[in-house]
């Protein structure tokens, strides 16, 4: 189309103002003829649109544009469509929720009231509930951590440690060396393999022992163990438990019970070893005598590097009871259930082995019986055990009986149910032990409670089948006595057992 076309279409001459009807408040009609001039086409849509009410876009911005989006061609469809929804939804919303301004209202109301409700609250309530909330995530942290049992475990070990005290015979100097004549012929190894019989794991399946004749006295003459390597494994404890025969007017008694306690802090089961007392071993600064001997030369401190250059395992730490303090812990444990066969019940019930005779009235069967019915139980040797073991070797089975009774008796008790046991009687010195015991208690009660080790694995030294009775002549006194030579099998029995095949 052609500007002629399009001036004939629209032409602003042809537009006529009727300003008859102006009120006379209004512009007079010179100044808005001026406004409205028909031949000024620009200057009239300006003028039109003010007259109408029609506000300009806000400096800065232009037609069409919403902030963070491209400007849009001014007077498109698309920013009509567009601000007629954003229209729409602020009104739906504000219908909905209210207004933003009477939302924060609402808020800053209820936070008011929040913090005049909590500023009411007295404060020893304040103290007291702050007071619980810390004690209960103290809790939580020790109890639900293993860093946090780890020091409630070390905790208790300390204060149990406290009690008992430490052997005053600990680092104990032994007399000078006694002068004693070294046997020189060698024991011969058996024929079959002494492992192929092993002693069975478990308190109470011990294979019965074949029947020696104590007075056959034999041609060979026994040589101990030489010194050997230490071996050692920071992962399993091995904790020697001594009973210590009082004797009256002697320095110290003897030691008819040794048995070596293993934890492995990997876990496993609990092991066990009883030494028969009469082996025949090298004492460190004495020579060659029984094991027990080493007790009555130098203490505790002694016996225990005796096992360790003999049998080649390390020993962490040791603890001693005596006869009257294990009568009181059985009694202060309320007694112990122990099974006698008809001979064993006969034998404690006629002999003075039960200290008090007003309890010499066990009879056959399970029952509970006292510390001294138990203690006697303990000594017996000249009566076969249930199955067959005779000698120091039932007794032996005994000793390893009784501490399993022992420890199923209180292995399914608490933390606190079990401080509460050994606190009773630890305090009353029924116990010595060795000054490096409370190192090495914590890691063995938290690894025997959290990987439930109620299960003890047990082996008595010498092995069945690897030692021969022997009557050697004492060289001082020139009487005889019996020993029991054992074969070097043993040491690697015992290492395996301990420490693994591996």
């Amino acid at each position: 189309m052609d500007n002629e076309n399009k001036e004939t279409e629209f032409d602003p001459s042809d537009i006529e103002l009727d300003l008859s009807d102006l009120d006379s408040g209004n512009k007079n009609v010179k100044t808005i003829e001026e406004e409205f001039d028909p031949t000024n086409s620009d200057a009239f849509y300006s003028n039109l649109e003010a007259a109408l009410g029609t506000e300009e876009e806000p400096a800065g911005k232009t037609a069409g544009a919403v902030d963070g989006q491209a400007p849009q061609e001014p007077g498109s469809e698309e920013d009509d469509i567009f601000l007629g929804v954003d229209a729409a939804l602020a009104e739906q919303i504000e219908q909905e929720f209210g207004s933003t301004e009477e939302v924060s209202v609402t808020e800053e109301k209820k936070s008011n009231k929040l913090l005049a409700a909590l500023k009411r609250i007295p404060t020893w309530t304040k103290v007291l509930v702050s007071v619980i909330l810390v004690i209960l995530l103290s809790v939580g942290l020790l109890f639900g951590t293993k860093g946090g049992r780890s020091l409630v475990y070390k905790a208790i070990s300390h204060i149990i440690m406290k009690t008992v005290p430490v052997d005053p015979d600990e680092g104990f100097t032994p007399t000078p060396e006694l002068t004693v004549t070294v046997l020189p012929t060698d024991v011969p190894e058996p024929t079959t393999d002494p492992l192929a019989t092993p002693e069975p794991t478990g308190a109470g399946e011990l294979t019965p022992e074949p029947t020696t004749d104590p007075l056959a006295v034999p041609t060979e003459t026994p040589t101990p163990t030489p010194v050997i390597e230490l071996m050692d494994d920071e992962d399993v404890i091995n904790v020697l438990l001594l009973g210590e025969e009082n004797m009256v007017g002697a320095i110290r008694g003897r030691t008819d019970a040794i048995i070596l306690v293993s934890v492995n802090l990997n876990g496993g089961n609990l092991k066990m070893v009883s030494f028969m007392r009469d082996m025949y071993v090298n004492i460190p600064g004495k020579g060659d005598d029984r094991l027990n001997a080493a007790y009555a030369y130098g203490g505790a401190s002694l016996i225990v590097e005796t096992i360790e250059k003999n049998f080649g395992v390390d020993i962490d730490a040791y603890v001693k009871v005596n006869f009257s303090g294990f009568e009181s812990i059985i009694d202060e444990l309320g007694g112990l259930e122990i099974s006698l066969t008809a001979r064993e019940s006969e034998y404690l019930n006629t002999t003075k082995y039960i200290s008090k005779p007003e309890e010499r009235n066990t009879v056959a069967g399970k029952q509970r019986m006292t510390g001294s019915q138990v203690l006697g139980y303990c000594r017996v040797r000249y009566v076969p055990t249930a199955n067959g073991l005779e000698n120091d070797r039932g007794r032996n089975y005994r000793h390893r009986v009784v501490l399993q009774a022992l420890f199923d008796q209180n292995k399914d008790k608490s933390l606190v149910e079990l401080w509460t046991i050994m606190n009773n009687f630890l305090k009353n010195n029924y116990v010595t032990r060795s000054e490096n015991l409370d190192k090495i208690a914590p890691d063995c009660l938290q690894t025997v409670i959290e990987e439930k080790m109620f299960t003890i694995d047990s082996l008595q030294l010498p092995m069945s089948g690897t030692y021969k009775d022997l009557v050697i002549t004492d060289p001082d006194t020139g009487e005889n006595k019996w020993v029991i030579s054992y074969f070097p099998s043993n040491v690697d029995g015992l290492q395996d057992f301990l420490y693994g095949e591996e």
